[in-house]
């Protein structure tokens, strides 16, 4: 999720530099809480909200109808609102199920002073809030992301006690003394999307939703081709990808009215503060009518690093995005996993294809192969010391999501609008995914 800082940039093709600036604006003192925000925010920015059912399939051929979200969070130019903020969401529905939460109807998170606060009481015992939204988890231009900047220090000590993150994702160094402002997951600039659905059964500690079943959980990140490529050889790594927008929730869903309300400071010492609230509601219409079932795509990985993908987009749908995860090809480099979508505005059965060179470019500005070949380990071990050995198998996920609404055209860099258009004729913003698979692969002979 790009930070206002570096906005302009994030609508070009040099995303990857564009986040050095965006680095260089968190503080060097890791005891303090970072500066964050710029006074007059609340003059000038544009909360939105939308909510719809989200069709969630499950293993084993089972679905579930949840609730979906998706909100924008601007400044003029479309830039995300703020680095930081703690929303708060209330609706007419059960969101969490077990007992961590004494307000079942409400998902809040925690101001920066009060994560603070936190690290230094001695009464002991967390708010519900703390494994909610929590820290992390802000309203940003689009869509609910774990990218809030946070104190270190205040971080580590208090989820390092709870053994867990907040729904917004577990930030690196949890388990490790605190980084400085270099280090990934606090005060410093990332991209960190919500595993989703969020609120799903089995994934350890913190609420649930009311959903029955366990759920495997994915973290959705807008790549190439429908998305430029997010990074470069050499460049900085905390952006993953583009996010897609949508926080869909393992809870069932009620009609009426939802509300959202984000709190952010407006001076750079947290003493003045500023809230904004936008509301939308859910007709019993679109509860009693859903969209259909995604069904799981089918991905054959070629010998030349490209792959074929057979699916069938529902009725109902308007648009979808087929998103792959896989193994980074400079495997030498130890990268995390590349992120490629594919677009569709049709319906019905379809063969779509990722091209071979779709990776971001090696030391030489050359794009590298989307799915990993035989070449790629025989050059990786060319350049390493004797007798290192790389894995000749790779893994993918491979998932799809359907909307009904102008979802890819409300994302970045598509839209630099204040106020992008995020709902359906209807006036909601529903959703269908597929059961995530996950998978090997053996790398090809292709070149």
């Amino acid at each position: 999720m790009m930070k206002s800082a570096v906005a302009s940039s994030i609508r070009s093709a040099s995303l990857a530099l564009a986040a050095i600036a965006l680095g260089a604006c968190t503080t060097s003192a890791v005891a303090r809480l970072p500066n964050v925000n710029e006074p007059n925010i609340a003059s000038i920015a544009k909360l939105q909200l939308a909510v719809g059912t989200a069709t969630i399939a499950e293993p084993g051929g089972t679905t579930e109808i949840g609730l979906n979200l998706v909100t924008t969070f601007r400044i003029p130019g479309g830039n995300d609102a703020t680095f930081q903020n703690t929303p708060l969401l209330i609706g007419p529905m059960t969101f969490v199920s077990n007992a961590v939460n004494s307000n079942p109807m409400t998902l809040s998170g925690i101001l920066p002073t009060e994560l603070a606060s936190l690290a230094t009481s001695t009464k002991g015992g967390y708010p519900d809030a703390v494994l909610e939204f929590g820290a992390t988890v802000g309203a940003f231009g689009y869509g609910l992301a774990g990218d809030n900047t946070v104190s270190p220090t205040a971080y580590h000590k208090v989820y390092k006690n709870l053994g867990c993150g907040d729904i917004g994702g577990t930030p690196a160094l949890i388990s490790t003394s605190p980084g400085g402002p270099s280090a990934p997951g606090y005060n410093t600039a990332r991209s960190q999307e919500i595993a989703l659905p969020a609120l799903a059964k089995g994934t350890g500690c913190g609420p649930q939703g009311t959903f029955v079943n366990p759920l495997p959980k994915v973290s959705y990140y807008g790549g190439p081709p429908a998305w430029p490529s997010p990074q470069g050889y050499g460049l900085p790594t905390f952006f993953r990808g583009f996010p897609l927008g949508f926080t869909d929730f393992a809870s069932t869903p009620v009609a009426g009215t939802y509300q959202l309300y984000v709190t952010f400071t407006t001076a750079l010492d947290y003493s003045t503060w500023a809230t904004m609230q936008a509301s939308a509601s859910l007709p019993a219409s679109a509860v009693t009518s859903p969209l259909a079932v995604f069904a799981q795509p089918v991905l054959t990985v070629q010998s030349d690093g490209s792959g074929i993908i057979n699916v069938t987009v529902p009725a109902g749908v308007s648009e979808a995005v087929i998103n792959v995860t896989a193994n980074d090809c400079l495997l030498a480099s130890q990268r995390p996993p590349n992120n490629y979508s594919l677009f569709t505005k049709t319906t019905g059965a379809q063969t779509l294809f990722l091209s071979s060179h779709l990776g971001p470019p090696d030391q030489n500005g050359n794009p590298t192969h989307t799915f990993c070949t035989v070449a790629d380990v025989t050059a990786a071990e060319a350049v390493s010391p004797p007798g290192s050995i790389f894995p000749s198998t790779g893994n993918y996920t491979l998932t799809a999501v359907g909307f009904d609404y102008p979802a890819f055209e409300a994302s970045y860099p598509q839209s630099t609008s204040i106020a992008p258009v995020i709902t359906s004729a209807r006036g909601t913003a529903d959703v269908t995914t597929s059961n995530p698979v996950n998978a090997p692969y053996t790398f090809g002979t292709g070149t």
